[in-house]
């Protein structure tokens, strides 16, 4: 008998914690997921203006957008590098209220330079990228213009 009251006040206490960190872990989820939500809602007029931008440029196929929902990439391949920007936000603490913009060039003769963007608005981010691919697409004129010469 004994060894029945071990077992059964084993099993009881492993239940009771079991059912302790499920409802713990049930609730982290959901508020991660409910933030996930928001993230992707904060993002969605910044994916729908890359997709206006990448209308406007089908000249060049070597300006990629990538969106995952939570998350966009802009990437310029280019013979001389590439250029990448990782468009993110956290919604919802205090200190993370805007999008951030990973900034990250990397150069065929070995060279990195990488750059981390604060941005509080959907306009900041969308200048940011109008600049690189701005940036890109009149270095690929001046070349075929001096090309031509």
């Amino acid at each position: 008998m004994a060894d029945e009251d071990i077992q059964n006040n084993i099993r009881s206490a492993l239940q009771s914690i079991i059912a302790g960190e499920k409802q713990r872990l049930d609730t982290m989820f959901n508020k991660s997921d409910d933030d996930n939500i928001k993230r992707v809602e904060k993002l969605k007029p910044v994916i729908a203006a890359l997709e206006a931008i990448k209308a406007e440029i089908t000249d060049y196929p070597e300006i990629e957008f990538k969106s995952y929902g939570y998350m966009a990439n802009v990437v310029i391949n280019d013979k001389g590098g590439n250029h990448r920007l990782s468009i993110s936000t956290t919604y919802g603490s205090d200190a993370n209220e805007h999008f951030t913009v990973e900034e990250n060039q990397y150069f065929s003769f070995g060279d990195f330079i990488e750059k981390f963007h604060q941005c509080r608005g959907e306009d900041e981010v969308i200048r940011l990228v109008m600049d690189a691919i701005g940036k890109h697409i009149a270095l690929k004129k001046s070349l075929a213009d001096r090309k031509q010469k």
